[in-house]
């Protein structure tokens, strides 16, 4: 539950930000300088939470995989 609550943040984050691109560039009369600008932050900052997510993700599974460990193999 854990991770699909993290990169559901993720999508509607990057939603989010579509819509604001949209309205900024509009509210700038299609300005293709203000479009690249907000696209290539838009990629930044997704690329960042991204690798972000991935992040907290494997380090939910090593966790996980390391509570597990003694449950594997008895020792005699």
């Amino acid at each position: 539950m854990y991770v699909v609550q993290n990169w559901t943040v993720v999508l509607v984050f990057a939603m989010l930000w579509v819509i604001i691109i949209t309205q900024l560039h509009a509210m700038y009369q299609g300005s293709r300088k203000i479009l690249i600008f907000l696209v290539v932050t838009f990629l930044a900052v997704n690329i960042f939470d991204g690798v972000v997510t991935v992040m907290m993700t494997m380090h939910t599974f090593r966790r996980g995989i390391y509570s597990l460990r003694h449950l594997s193999v008895p020792d005699y």
